[in-house]
């Protein structure tokens, strides 16, 4: 994948997979810790009093949002929401067009692949090794195999179908949401007619 001074040593790279182990062990420690909450009633609903993980340490209160990666909750004010998308209208906008991160998360968000690559070039130039370029290395490699396992996932068949039945679903509820929106526009002109 990379030119051979920029080869990866041995213990760098064992180092390297201890890191990542480490993380994926913590992230899945905090959503389990995060998940085992005492959850609401409703779907969606907040944790009950005194569970919420929120930055500014108070009770469950009002809107709540939890966080896609770290599956903690804060109160809607405490953050800033997720930008919503043209169709907000359609029933279950929520869950299909946005994903909150919470402000912890988002500043552990990965710069992009294009841009990560262009300093690997970069890094070519250099006559000397980096420890932080070899890490990058690595981080890159991890990042290149898991956008090939994603597109192969996302290109099976049973992936595709479930996409085509959320699409077809998304269009009825789509459809009866106009219907319904015609409808009660239909029968307040007609009562609105009948009262004059």
């Amino acid at each position: 994948l990379f030119p051979p001074h920029l080869h990866v040593s041995p213990p760098q790279i064992l180092a390297f997979k201890d890191a990542e182990r480490k993380e994926r062990e913590g992230i899945r420690a905090l959503r389990q810790r995060n998940m085992s909450k005492v959850m609401g009633k409703e779907p969606g609903e907040a944790p009950t009093q005194g569970q919420v993980g929120c930055l500014c340490g108070q009770e469950a209160s009002g809107p709540m949002l939890q966080c896609e990666l770290c599956k903690d909750w804060f109160h809607s004010s405490c953050t800033s929401y997720p930008r919503l998308s043209q169709q907000r209208h359609l029933a279950a906008w929520w869950d299909w067009d946005t994903k909150f991160l919470c402000p912890l998360c988002l500043r552990s968000r990965r710069p992009r692949l294009e841009i990560i690559l262009s300093l690997l070039v970069a890094l070519q130039k250099l006559p000397v090794r980096l420890p932080e370029g070899e890490a990058l290395q690595c981080l890159t490699e991890r990042a290149i195999l898991w956008q090939d396992r994603a597109r192969r996932a996302m290109a099976s068949k049973e992936v595709t179908t479930l996409l085509d039945q959320l699409t077809e679903l998304r269009q009825q509820l789509h459809n009866q949401m106009v219907k319904d929106t015609i409808a009660l526009k239909e029968r307040s002109r007609t009562g609105h007619h009948h009262r004059k």
